[in-house]
């Protein structure tokens, strides 16, 4: 529908006053139905510039995260794994059904998605990077609180975002604004410039918006210790979470004291440890294993000499606690002081960076000609680029995903053969044989290489030409759009397999040494190994369309009816180009999987790319049903109907998906709605076409094997291989949305001046989804091949090897031992197929809330205020009928791995019950005040847990206020020309975010970090 918008109105809903001749007509999200009167069926929230500006904030994705019906931004620039949409990047989640579930628009039409996708769960999404629309140029955002994919197709179950941009002709505006944190050295810079004009007797119009941002990031070290360090008991005091568990530790098992296991590889390609002596003194456990630790702590078995952090010793078994790592603070240390500070290189020194450094450029202009026939030509461009730096803690070497072996001809092996010069003295020879015993790497974070540097660019364009004007009372407008986004992102300092694994083999002074603890090799010799990892991709969408519209079709009894009718095609592609030394390009090696990456610490994932055409046709109306009266009781009823078609050809298929919606005035101050819509979202293409992505797990037990041969990789000791895969058979999810509400517009109660408009809405509403894309997980998989075993059959999504003769005696003892449970040989598991599939139902349900007031007061100004809530009732997860089943199997094979899934998310790990915005302003004469305040509820921890009178308690997370407050003054130079200098703090209260149980120390997902902030900005408007 369309809102007839004046004045400078705070965030307000659909429904407002009455509007007077004069003022412009705007198209709001929710119809396509141009120059409609209001019908009051949409339940529409719009943030003007007003509202905008008193968030106090500088990007897109800033402003997003103060819409009240966001759930958990999942995909946020804080991110900095291999795998992460790392970056300026940002995005919003509706409802808080999923990444994807909201359709992003600009201007009312859809943008290329960001080109580098990440994984949620377990399931990869595509977004729309909302930072690529510039901030100060926006002039409006429409949040459309209901399903519409009957209004715009698929992505749009959860809702839509539509960010208006700036159309004003006849200004020019110069901005510019310095902002600091607190008590840090992060600091931001913006200036952005507007300037619009008409020329050729008015009939030709130019608009152009410029922006350029810097950020100087945040350092652990320049905050708390909620920050600091990852170690949290600190900040927890005597609270019993700081002092009965130690949940809050989370310090890393990665350490510069590395975790070894002597033993060698056996026929199933397994390594298997072996017990090392010196005389009576056992050096390793009954496994073979060990770890370096400083020559005074306590345990150490034997002196491996002085190393340049000083004496280093080695004791069995696991690495003690004290020496983990803390990657916030970059040091083998926690809280409480019972590790060891080591020297740092000057980066590393300043702990984890928990904000990039970023650039950013954003330019967007619009050019409009009207033809003397009535046509009017128009077109917009936009351009974004921007570039974060930053980094994180030294990569770490696990088995897992760097399966390295430290021969015994290694210079520093302890356990060499008996012409190495370290080897220790005394070994027991039937133990450590004359020609030395191989060792694996289980676990090293070599702080002497340095940090990894992250460096990211991503650029988006997006050119629109089209055409509009009239054919008798109907509207019509075309064009074609083309977008696209590339993105780089480059992780330097890295290591690669095959050039560690040379080095480790050197027999002479110069190899690597992993046993030498902190500082035990040079610059020169990590720049043998060294490498950068580079992957890219792009992604493209054209798009064209073509609209009609006549809010007055034909009469019917009650008034005129509405139509609207159109077309639409879009092309889309993306292309994922990942690093040679991850797309097997350059492989380790074929052992497993996982050795298909060359790069430590980072998983194989092979190149992918993928376009596809679709095809969309829709059709609306809005129907009067009774004509309003001018009597006390209005009695007033609309309908609106909907229907939208869409084919793709990649999948061919598609969806057709309608809506209904009854809006009733009973009186003109007042109305009630509801509406009922059908929604999908379709597969995207990366889970359509993604390359593999191969994983080594730890615990994940073979059931049917385990008791049989207990062999470690049958019973959860040993990496499980498992292969997450595209799925081309994958169908739609399907939604059902209900929307029921009522609007009470109080000002048309009041016949005074004072009151421009006093607004309070609420609406019900509920979403369910089925057919939930995600992974059914190699635990479950092995589960459904023990139950397939005992049917006769087997679970192909489980590849094993063929049983090798120790398998073939070890099932025939089993079977002789056990006549109840009979089980024919299997071989170990070389793999577990795990590909995406229609899993899941979710269903969420709730209340919206709105008040919007504005006042004038005469002498004491005009006072503005809104606010909007969301409680969330329900979110309710149900499981497939295959898990529950598995969930419900009194196998006792299984033990208790498997419980029924937690049906309710409310508050479970996120998911608040409780969501605000308000935004407000006084205005009198030239100066100002406004502010704005963002409310987040408290939810439950499950990450920390202690047990008070036999009862478990999680960590609550507390509930979350941001006040941000500003005053400024205008200047006036001229008429409509003035001057505005304005001072801002955001956090008022300085506040940090809540404490949760992670090692960044809050849930960037839900809350943000920075401390008080304060800014100046200056801005000239001619």
């Amino acid at each position: 529908m369309i809102a007839l918008l004046a004045g400078p109105a705070l965030a307000q809903t659909a429904n407002t006053a009455a509007a007077s001749k004069d003022e412009e007509l705007i198209v709001v999200t929710g119809s396509n139905i141009k120059g409609a009167s209001d019908s009051g069926a949409l339940a529409v929230t719009i943030l003007n510039a007003d509202d905008i500006a008193a968030f106090g904030v500088n990007s897109t994705g800033e402003i997003f995260e103060n819409i009240a019906q966001a759930g958990a931004a999942e995909i946020n620039g804080a991110a900095d794994g291999p795998n992460d949409a790392r970056g300026d990047v940002a995005t919003i989640n509706l409802r808080g059904l999923g990444t994807g579930n909201t359709l992003v628009l600009l201007n009312g039409r859809r943008i290329a998605a960001h080109a580098v996708n990440q994984d949620i769960g377990s399931t990869p999404r595509q977004i729309t990077n909302v930072n690529a629309f510039p901030a100060a140029g926006i002039d409006r955002v429409e949040v459309l609180r209901d399903g519409a994919s009957a209004l715009y197709g698929s992505d749009a179950t959860a809702g839509v975002v539509n960010t208006i941009l700036d159309a004003n002709f006849d200004r020019l505006r110069a901005t510019l604004r310095y902002s600091g944190v607190e008590g840090t050295g992060s600091d931001e810079f913006q200036a952005d410039v507007a300037f619009g004009f008409k020329f050729n007797e008015g009939r030709t119009k130019v608009m152009f918006t410029g922006g350029y941002f810097e950020r100087n990031g945040l350092f652990a070290s320049e905050l708390g210790g909620q920050f600091s360090t990852v170690d949290k008991r600190g900040v927890l005091g005597g609270d019993l979470f700081g002092n009965t568990t130690t949940d809050f530790r989370n310090t890393s098992t990665s350490s510069p004291f590395g975790q070894f296991q002597t033993g060698a590889i056996n026929a199933q390609n397994v390594f298997v440890g072996r017990r090392i002596r010196q005389g009576t003194t056992t050096l390793t456990s009954t496994s073979g294993v060990f770890h370096i630790q400083p020559c005074q702590f306590s345990g150490t078995r034997a002196q491996l000499g002085q190393r340049p952090g000083g004496c280093m010793g080695l004791d069995d078994a696991s690495l003690d606690t004290a020496l983990r790592y803390d990657f916030n603070a970059n040091q083998p240390n926690n809280a409480l002081g019972e590790g060891v500070n080591i020297p740092n290189d000057p980066v590393s020194a300043r702990g984890r960076q928990l904000i990039t450094d970023a650039d950013r450029i954003n330019v967007y202009g619009i050019f409009e000609h009207d033809f003397a026939s009535g046509v009017q030509f128009f077109a917009e461009g936009l351009y974004y680029k921007a570039t974060t730096n930053g980094n994180r803690a030294t990569q770490p070497l696990d088995s897992g995903l760097a399966f390295l072996i430290i021969p015994a001809s290694n210079y520093w092996n302890p356990f060499g053969a008996t012409t190495n010069p370290n080897r220790l003295p005394g070994l027991n020879t039937t133990d450590a044989p004359a020609g030395g015993v191989d060792v694996l790497l289980q676990n090293w974070r070599p702080t002497d290489l340095g940090p990894r540097f992250i460096s990211t660019d991503t650029s988006t364009y997006r050119v629109m030409a089209g055409l509009r004007g009239q054919i008798g009372n109907w509207d019509w407008e075309g064009a074609f759009a083309n977008s696209s986004n590339k993105t780089t992102d480059i992780e330097s300092n890295r290591l690669s397999k095959t050039l560690l694994q040379a080095e480790l083999a050197k027999s002479t002074p110069d190899a690597i040494n992993p046993f030498g603890g902190p500082n035990a090799n040079t610059q020169a010799q990590w720049d043998r190994v060294r490498i950068s990892s580079l992957n890219a991709g792009k992604t493209t969408l054209t798009t064209g369309d073509f609209r009609i519209s006549n809010a007055n079709a034909f009469d019917l009894w009650a008034g005129p009816i509405g139509l609207a009718a159109g077309v639409e095609w879009r092309r889309e592609s993306y292309v994922e180009d990942r690093d040679p030394r991850l797309d097997g390009t350059i492989i380790f090696n074929n052992a497993n999987v996982s050795g298909r990456s060359d790069v430590v610490g980072v998983s194989p994932t092979n190149d992918s790319s993928a376009s596809r055409n679709v095809y969309a046709a829709f059709a609306e109306a809005l129907v009067p049903l009774i004509e309003g009266n001018d009597g006390v009781f209005y009695n007033k009823l609309n309908l609106q109907l909907a229907v939208r078609g869409e084919y793709f050809d990649d999948i061919n298929d598609g969806a057709v998906k309608p809506k209904i919606a009854l809006s009733w005035f009973p009186v003109r101050a007042f109305n009630l709605r509801a509406a009922y819509s059908e929604g999908f979202r379709v597969p995207n293409m990366v889970q359509l076409n993604r390359g593999d992505i191969s994983r080594l797990n730890l615990g994940v037990e073979d059931y049917w094997r385990s008791a049989v041969t207990n062999d470690p990789a049958s019973t959860g000791d040993a990496y499980v291989p498992s292969v997450r895969s595209a799925n081309p058979n994958l169908l739609n999810e399907d939604t059902k949305t209900i929307v029921i509400g009522g609007v009470l517009d109080a000002g048309k109660l009041f016949n005074s001046p004072t009151v421009k408009r006093l607004v309070f809405s609420v609406d019900y509403w509920r979403f369910e989804q089925t057919g939930v894309i995600g992974a059914f997980g190699d635990r479950e998989a092995l589960a459904l091949d023990f139950l397939e075993r005992k049917q006769g059959r087997t679970n192909a999504n489980v590849v094993r090897a063929n049983p090798t003769a120790e398998d073939l005696a070890a099932f025939v003892v089993w079977n002789l031992a056990n006549p109840g449970d009979q089980r024919t040989a299997a071989g170990a598991v070389q793999f577990i197929r795990d590909p995406y599939i229609n899993l899941d139902k979710q269903i969420a349900d709730g209340f919206d809330f709105s008040l919007g007031m504005a006042f004038d007061w005469g002498k004491l100004g005009d006072f503005r205020l809104n606010i909007e809530a969301t409680y969330l009732m329900t979110l309710d997860v149900e499981r497939n009928e295959l898990l529950n089943s598995l969930a419900g199997n009194g196998n006792s094979a299984f033990g208790t791995d498997f419980t029924v899934l937690e049906v309710n998310r409310v508050r479970l790990d996120g998911n608040p019950r409780w969501r605000a915005s308000t935004t407000w302003g006084w205005t009198i004469g030239n100066f100002g005040l406004g502010g704005s305040v963002r409310y987040i509820a408290g939810f439950t921890d499950t990450n920390a847990d202690i047990t008070v009178n036999g009862q478990t308690q999680f960590w609550q997370v507390k509930e979350d206020w941001r006040v941000n407050m500003f005053a400024d003054y205008r200047l006036p130079i001229a008429k409509g020309q003035n001057v505005r200098l304005r001072l801002g703090i955001n956090n008022l209260l300085g506040t940090a975010p809540p404490l949760v149980d992670e090692s960044l120390g809050y849930r960037p997902d839900y809350h943000q970090l920075k401390g008080r902030e304060l800014y100046v900005q200056l801005r000239g408007t001619f």
